[in-house]
């Protein structure tokens, strides 16, 4: 992978990120891959964020990204059940739980639980792929901005990384309004 194609990556987790509210802290990239450092994101906000570098390859039309998206692809199932999970309310605590233990034993009901959580996550996975490409399709421009000053620094803060977010969604408005009153 390139280090345009690293950057994009790495630009796409943060723009989704904080478009969707999250506090990035920092954006890197180098010889061994990229890291995106973002904080305050709600289950639904890192399951996007994790998703969006493999987004970003498509949007960019940059080819497979599998190297790098394989572990982001973990992150996001991971928010994913969590989330299914928190959807349920039936975790193993619950009446509903114990009610189903009655039945059977509580590693059959737990299972039974887990096999539930785990194909809603896939569900909630395909969803928000669609969801983060859209978004990146609308922010384009913000996130190959982005990359370029990743591309040639290596290396932003968070307050860098808000900053030229916010400018680049103002240009992008900006342009917008300008063509529209041609």
């Amino acid at each position: 992978m390139n280090a345009l194609d690293l950057a994009l990556h790495e630009s796409a987790h943060a723009v989704v990120a904080v478009v969707l509210g999250a506090q990035v802290v920092r954006v890197s990239i180098g010889a061994d891959g990229g890291q995106t450092a973002v904080v305050g994101m709600a289950p639904h906000v890192a399951l996007r964020a994790a998703l969006a570098g493999q987004a970003a390859s498509v949007v960019f039309g940059r080819g497979a990204d599998v190297r790098c998206s394989e572990g982001d692809y973990v992150t996001a199932f991971k928010h994913a059940v969590r989330l299914a999970a928190d959807e349920d309310g039936a975790g193993l605590g619950s009446e509903c739980f114990r009610a189903a233990s009655a039945s059977v034993s509580p590693d059959e009901a737990a299972a039974a639980l887990a096999r539930r959580w785990v194909a809603r996550a896939h569900v909630l996975v395909e969803e928000a792929e669609g969801e983060v490409g859209e978004l990146l399709g609308r922010h384009r421009l913000v996130v190959r901005t982005l990359a370029g000053h990743l591309e040639q620094w290596q290396y932003l803060s968070g307050r860098a990384v808000h900053a030229l977010v916010e400018e680049s969604r103002l240009r992008q408005a900006d342009t917008y309004e300008n063509w529209r009153a041609i």
